[in-house]
């Protein structure tokens, strides 16, 4: 009672009676279009990646390498916080900079923090965390809120779509890359991520619009760019498997 009497009334919606032909034709509306295809991939891969580096992180910094306590291994998850910075700089920059710029920016932020966590020293391995946090929750900032922008007819059913990718990602590739952890160690891992957030890249450099040419204008961005933040991005259960 107390969350729907403080939660704000909804933006830019307009409630509509739905039947299974809208919902289906709203689903091939949002496939038939290589930008949004393009921005599922990018929720896919990214997630998947960023789910992987806290599935095993803990299981490193509890080993033989560093040997701390469970207890204070967990505490990587204390690292959401820059998440939550990022993701409301995020909102701040899309309508300065362009979508596709953030995305890139986040999406090369991540990887460079993937590789700093192969540093030898716990404080290192830390800010590696951080930065790859920070980069991740700025790309999928930018490509969930680029997903409603984008969708001009069946948006719930683009959305629906993004978050059934993004889910995708972070079960599958969460679970592959856990071969890669128990038969070749964090470097395995971390080539993993860095291997698909480049991917990601390619696929957004070739396939997203550049500035100027997304049919969105500005003032939709303003509009349509108020990001969600970590705080509001699905919770992660034990060793960063997504819980509800």
């Amino acid at each position: 009672a107390v969350f729907l009497r403080l939660m704000p009334r909804a933006r830019g919606h307009r409630p509509s009676g739905a039947t299974a032909r809208t919902v289906v034709g709203g689903i091939r509306a949002g496939l038939r279009d290589p930008a949004l295809v393009a921005l599922y991939v990018q929720g896919a891969l990214l997630m998947g990646g960023f789910v992987a580096v806290y599935n095993y992180l803990a299981f490193r910094l509890e080993g033989p390498e560093f040997t701390l306590p469970a207890t204070v291994g967990s505490l990587i998850f204390a690292a959401y916080a820059a998440g939550t910075a990022s993701s409301r700089l995020t909102g701040r920059l899309v309508p300065r900079l362009g979508r596709r710029r953030v995305l890139v920016v986040g999406t090369l932020t991540m990887a460079v923090g993937a590789l700093l966590t192969l540093a030898g020293g716990l404080a290192l391995v830390v800010v590696g965390l951080l930065v790859l946090t920070a980069g991740f929750f700025a790309a999928h900032a930018t490509a969930s809120a680029w997903v409603g922008a984008r969708a001009t007819t069946g948006r719930a059913q683009a959305t629906a779509l993004y978050n059934v990718a993004y889910y995708i990602g972070s079960a599958l590739v969460g679970w592959v890359l856990g071969y890669a952890w128990s038969g070749r160690g964090w470097a395995a891992v971390v080539a993993s991520v860095v291997a698909l957030s480049a991917v990601a890249l390619v696929v957004a450099l070739v396939a997203l619009p550049r500035p100027g040419a997304d049919r969105c204008t500005q003032q939709d961005a303003r509009a349509e760019d108020r990001v969600p933040d970590a705080d509001a991005s699905p919770a992660l259960g034990l060793r960063g498997q997504p819980s509800r």
